[in-house]
């Protein structure tokens, strides 16, 4: 069992091995030049719209975009969903009022926003709609949260009308129940939920003490860590597709720049950047984009560790406002908008040495291009120079290439719950394998020596027979001999001559010679004829 178990590993690794070599073969042509990979026009759309300042909203898998109306006062005029397949615009009613903010799940598959005391889900694939009831006072509602898996609501209420959270509600949105609720006391500013929601975090300032206070929502219980320094903080929050936890120190200057800190799921907390100020405009996944320093230079930080990884400095010509607009999964490629006298365009940066490489674009407008479905597409949008109530929408091949297992790993980002149930039930699967081989083999095992038990058992009653036979024809040969000699005697009436015999040795069995009786070794005379025994 165990050599086939290695033997399956043997051949697992070497899999592996000649799937990295071949990884190099495989990477397109257009990725290796000038060691950036150059795009290539894949589709173009034109969108009517009502205004200049009306731009797209790409979903993450690359297969639908919203459109998004809006006049000179960012008001919203209209809604309407583009297939980035087949370029069909179909219009959607979704809310215009200015106040009214819409957000995107996670997986980029609905639309919700809050209307009154309700929350409303859109589908954007099949545009249905889902209406959950959350009990609560419009006067008391802040803000919300909604947990990656879509399941649950994070509720922040303001009972004192001053802007902040007095009390915080976990509601849940199968039973369209709270399950937890906790009033925030004195000192205490900011909370958030964990990825699971299976915990709350506290931040708290007290007679000059930092606190963070993590709940088990299960049962109750309650951690106190303490922020390095008693640095003052104004805000907590948690990075997108992670369990860490973003604390950001107040600042009494004015700056836009803050310190900031990080905590894990169990609270651990540890300075951000080696404690320079930043400001994190980008919170998603395991890469955080943050600006840094009088230029606007933007670093990119590891959020497990917090530390920086890349820096990139910032040209003049790339907007100050947001340096970097998107960045590869694995940090290698950032992208953003460069504009110039005469045209604009989407640049691509190596994080790695600052180089670059533009691919232009019809636009007087800058651009800030995003990439789509893992990478593999870049998507941007623009308003046409010659006619303002007309919007581009062009999706390139964004043509970096990764590698096969650089896949696995990203699709095990986006399905932990497919990739956790799935290695269950392989390992399952597994362990019964092992365990019918086991079985069948020690069958197997058992019947063979039962087999070879039978067979040594009528091996050795064969051989007894054989030596029976053997003594009875030995017996019936010397029988014969002695009759011949017997008779040859009495016929000639001379005596023949003696041929000296070997003695006999005492355990080998007598026969009377004169009639072949079998005689016992004490007897004198022949119970069978009466001659005397010689």
């Amino acid at each position: 069992m165990f050599k086939s178990i290695r033997k399956g590993g043997r051949i697992a690794a070497v899999t592996i091995g000649i799937v990295a070599a071949l990884t190099p073969l495989a990477t397109p042509p257009a990725a290796l030049a000038d060691g950036l990979p150059t795009p290539e026009l894949e589709k173009s759309f034109t969108i009517d719209v009502e205004s200049e300042y009306s731009s797209a909203w790409f979903m993450n898998d690359g297969k639908y975009a919203i459109i998004g109306d809006e006049d000179s006062n960012s008001n919203t005029i209209g809604y309407s969903r583009l297939d980035l397949t087949t370029g069909e615009v179909t219009p959607i009613s979704l809310p215009k009022s200015k106040s009214c903010n819409i957000y995107i799940t996670l997986d980029g598959k609905r639309l919700y926003w809050r209307d009154g005391n309700k929350l409303i889900f859109f589908s954007i694939k099949d545009q249905q709609r889902t209406v959950h009831s959350l009990h609560i006072k419009k006067s008391e509602f802040l803000t919300f949260r909604l947990s990656e898996d879509g399941n649950t609501l994070t509720l922040y209420r303001d009972r004192d009308n001053d802007g902040k959270a007095t009390k915080v509600d976990v509601f849940d949105l199968k039973s369209d129940e709270i399950t937890f609720s906790y009033s925030l006391k004195k000192g205490e500013i900011s909370a958030t939920t964990s990825k699971d929601g299976k915990r709350l975090y506290v931040y708290s300032y007290r007679k000059k003490k930092s606190q963070l206070k993590v709940i088990d929502i299960p049962d109750g219980s309650t951690l106190i860590k303490e922020i390095p320094g008693n640095t003052k903080c104004d805000s907590i929050s948690r990075v997108s597709r992670s369990d860490t936890l973003l604390i950001r120190g107040a600042n009494s200057d004015g700056e836009d720049h803050h310190t900031f800190f990080k905590a894990d799921y169990d609270g651990n907390i540890d300075t951000v950047a080696d404690g320079s100020k930043i400001w994190i405009y980008d919170a998603r996944g395991a890469l955080l984009l943050a600006q840094i320093g009088e230029n606007d230079d933007t670093i990119v930080i590891d959020s497990q560790t917090g530390k920086q990884i890349s820096y990139i400095n910032r040209n003049d010509d790339e907007d100050s406002w947001l340096s970097i607009s998107d960045i590869s999964r694995n940090g290698d490629i950032a992208l953003t908008g460069a504009s110039s006298e005469k045209t604009n365009a989407i640049r691509l940066v190596d994080t790695r040495n600052g180089q670059r490489c533009d691919y232009k674009i019809k636009s007087n407008h800058r651009c800030r291009p995003c990439f789509l479905d893992n990478d593999r597409k870049i998507a941007v949008d623009y308003t046409d120079p010659k006619d303002s109530k007309k919007l581009h929408v062009d999706i390139y091949k964004s043509n970096i290439h990764y590698s096969p297992i650089e896949k696995l790993i990203f699709f095990a980002q986006d399905n932990m719950p497919i990739v956790i149930g799935g290695g269950i039930a392989a390992v399952l699967i597994i362990i019964g394998g092992i365990a019918v081989v086991c079985i069948r083999r020690k069958k197997r095992d058992a019947a063979q020596t039962s087999i070879a038990g039978t067979a040594s058992k009528a091996k050795t009653r064969k051989g007894s027979r054989r030596k029976k036979h053997a003594q009875q024809e030995q017996i019936a040969q010397q029988s014969s001999a002695d009759s011949a000699f017997d008779t040859q005697w009495q016929s000639s009436g001379e005596p023949l001559t003696v041929i000296p015999q070997q003695p006999v040795a005492s355990s080998a069995p007598k026969f009377c010679r004169h009639c072949g009786t079998p005689l016992v070794p004490e007897a004198k005379f022949c119970p069978k004829c009466g001659h005397p025994v010689e």
